[in-house]
């Protein structure tokens, strides 16, 4: 049929970006789901980036990881986060069927950070 769009895929993904000014999310959002993991896995991104320092080639840093079959880590050592790196981490997530992304960004002085929640594969 002329003019017709090709059936779209749903795939619910929510950005929750980094609180500073509550130790909690607001009541909106969903727990927080791979909590520990998720503090061990950020724990070990300040590390990496203070004994490695900021801007080195994003291979210094090793692509895109998945750690305990659970969380995928997109690195990036980028000027500024974009909405193509977004869309990368979105379509990984989308891909795997893993619950949880980082967008991890090494390129400042300290480290740059989203994270990507699949609700559609909620425990």
């Amino acid at each position: 049929m002329k003019g017709a769009h090709p059936p779209l895929v749903s795939l619910r993904i929510r950005v929750i970006f980094p609180i500073r000014s509550s130790t909690s999310p607001p009541p909106s959002f969903p727990p927080l789901i791979h909590q520990k993991l998720s503090n061990r896995v950020l724990g070990a991104t300040f590390t990496v980036h203070n004994a490695l320092g900021p801007g080195l080639l994003e291979s210094a840093y090793e692509g895109a990881l998945v750690v305990e079959g659970t969380i995928i880590l997109e690195l990036k050592s980028a000027k500024a986060l974009s909405a193509a790196m977004d869309a990368q981490i979105i379509n990984y997530l989308k891909l795997s069927g893993l619950p949880v992304g980082y967008l991890l960004n090494f390129y400042g002085t300290r480290v740059e950070w989203r994270r990507f929640v699949n609700c559609g594969q909620l425990p």
